[in-house]
């Protein structure tokens, strides 16, 4: 979870409102599906990183 905290820090930070870190604006996410996927991805391999 730390890749994907600092993920959301950094792609995020000034251009999605967000609590605690979520982004919580689905109408933008919906339009920037791109950084929809990407975060989707970050999620799920930094949750691979840290099983193993």
């Amino acid at each position: 979870m730390e890749a994907w905290g600092r993920f959301l820090c950094f792609h995020y930070n000034e251009n999605y409102p967000k609590i605690m870190g979520i982004p919580f604006s689905i109408s933008s996410l919906r339009n920037n599906y791109k950084e929809f996927f990407y975060l989707i991805i970050s999620l799920t391999f930094s949750d691979i990183f840290t099983d193993s």
